[in-house]
């Protein structure tokens, strides 16, 4: 495989990857690429195992998509997966990781739109797509356009993923197998485990060490799935939060 056809299969993974985490509400109109997505990728499996999980994904409807995504990371009556990197760092929110990928958008022309993504830059969703649009450009690129905007997005990408998605991802893909009601979400982390270590790999880097304490599970108690409500509460019905 050239390079060109490389960086480009590397755009759809992290294309694919990115979608499962965005609230779509309604909208199937994502949902149908990402089935199509999985069934391009069935045909060519990194591993035999994924085959089996492509074949998952691509056999869901958007109800059943819905509801899984809901349970495993938006109903607010459990500790549920936690979506901003940050966390996975330091147990809370907007911390040194989300400065990196402020830093990292500096350098590029890309900026966080806030009323299109009004998650924060460490959004797992956002980085995944950040980094695939990185990987897109960098197609485009030649030598006197990388002089001209004084960045190169295919560093960019790697910047990323070795700074921010590398130290976290494997407690993320334990997480959503370890869920208890994660069964496509479990396909996708098996994908994603496999995913990243053919890119560890390629970019020669490491697995970070396992931590000996997760900060992420300390601050949500996430086992056991212990219920923060009296009452299940869930995104799909937001609004009945908005006035809180």
């Amino acid at each position: 495989m050239n390079s060109q056809n490389l960086t480009r299969a590397r755009a759809y993974y992290y294309e694919f990857l990115a979608f499962a985490f965005f609230f779509y509400g309604d909208d199937d109109s994502r949902f149908n690429i990402f089935k199509n997505q999985a069934s391009y990728l069935a045909q060519s499996p990194l591993s035999d195992e994924n085959k089996g999980d492509f074949d998952l994904l691509g056999g869901i409807d958007f109800a059943e998509f819905k509801t899984e995504q809901n349970a495993v990371l938006f109903d607010l009556s459990y500790g549920n997966i936690p979506l901003n990197i940050s966390f996975y760092d330091e147990g809370r929110d907007n911390g040194a990781q989300r400065l990196k990928v402020i830093e990292i958008l500096k350098k590029s022309k890309y900026r966080r739109n806030f009323k299109i993504c009004q998650e924060s830059e460490d959004f797992i969703g956002f980085v995944l797509a950040l980094v695939s649009s990185f990987l897109k450009d960098s197609l485009n690129e030649n030598a006197q356009i990388i002089k001209e905007q004084n960045y190169n997005s295919l560093e960019l990408a790697n910047e990323l993923i070795i700074a921010v998605l590398n130290p976290f991802i494997d407690e993320l893909c334990e997480l959503l197998m370890a869920h208890k009601d994660a069964k496509i979400f479990k396909a996708l982390a098996n994908i994603m485990n496999e995913f990243m270590n053919v890119e560890r790999v390629f970019l020669n880097i490491k697995a970070p060490p396992k931590k000996a304490t997760s900060m992420a599970k300390t601050a949500m108690a996430m086992k056991p799935f212990k219920t923060k409500m009296p009452s299940a509460k869930s995104k799909i019905h937001w609004d009945e939060f908005s006035l809180l």
